[in-house]
């Protein structure tokens, strides 16, 4: 059951929602080779999980811009209160080492997230039918380590929105815009490469590490969303793209006494 602080009191909610009730179904493989080679302390990790959903919460989201800074003050912001909700789907993961300095992981999943109102099925707002993890270790030396990430996943959905011109009953034509099918559509596929670059220090009981962040390193525009305006003179819909952010550095110092 919900509690006083998940109520969405910016959304003009006063009455908390009723209780949900979640059957959760999963069955996984691990298996460790311990052989030489590539195969040298190989993890494999295969998981096929679903989880079903009754009575789910109402909630609030916004069609074109998933992440806002202030979400409840844009005009897409709509009220989702679904029937039923869906999660499935089947997780690859192997791990291993090459070499005593250079670990890697990949995962890959296959997954699916559906809300079900009146009969229907639509892709929550954050479904990914596709999603890649790869992850490289690797240690220079004692104090040295170098670590890259990619990312990877396909687009988000998003609702397709056009305009019409219409004419009034006293003649006047005004633009308006048309909501097309809720996430029917979506983003372009989301993918970044980060790398970290750390080096320790030690002295007696306190612990130095220094490292540098850069987050984005090939500054890819992942598109995040759309922010509409429509022109009343040329009748026409403009979508300002809104972007993730790009090549972002940034320099850390952790300290451990």
């Amino acid at each position: 059951s919900p509690g006083p602080s998940v109520l969405p009191v910016a959304e003009g909610e006063t009455r908390l929602g009723g209780v949900e009730r979640a059957e959760h179904r999963c069955v996984g493989l691990e298996n460790l080779f311990q052989g030489r080679g590539p195969a040298r302390d190989l993890v494999t990790r295969i998981e096929l999980y679903r989880r079903e959903v009754s009575n789910p919460l109402a909630r609030y989201e916004n069609l074109y811009e998933p992440i806002n800074t202030f979400p409840e003050v844009e005009p897409d912001r709509v009220r989702v209160a679904p029937d039923s909700s869906v999660a499935e789907g089947i997780e690859l993961l192997l791990r291993g080492r090459l070499g005593q300095r250079t670990g890697w992981w990949i995962n890959y999943a296959l997954s699916s997230t559906e809300d079900v109102i009146a009969g229907e099925r639509f892709p929550r707002q954050f479904d990914q039918t596709h999603a890649v993890n790869l992850d490289l270790d690797l240690r220079l030396s004692p104090r040295w380590s170098v670590n890259l990430a990619w990312r990877y996943h396909t687009g988000w959905p998003t609702t397709p929105l056009t305009v019409e011109r219409r004419t009034g009953d006293d003649g006047s034509v005004e633009t308006v815009p048309v909501l097309g099918r809720r996430f029917s559509d979506r983003l372009p596929d989301y993918h970044r490469l980060d790398l970290r670059a750390s080096r320790r220090w030690a002295w007696r009981s306190t612990r130095l590490r220094l490292f540098l962040d850069v987050q984005n390193v090939y500054d890819r525009a992942n598109l995040a969303g759309f922010d509409y305006e429509i022109d009343d003179e040329t009748g026409t819909l403009i979508d300002n793209r809104e972007s993730w952010p790009g090549f972002l550095p940034s320099l850390g110092v952790e300290i451990e006494f």
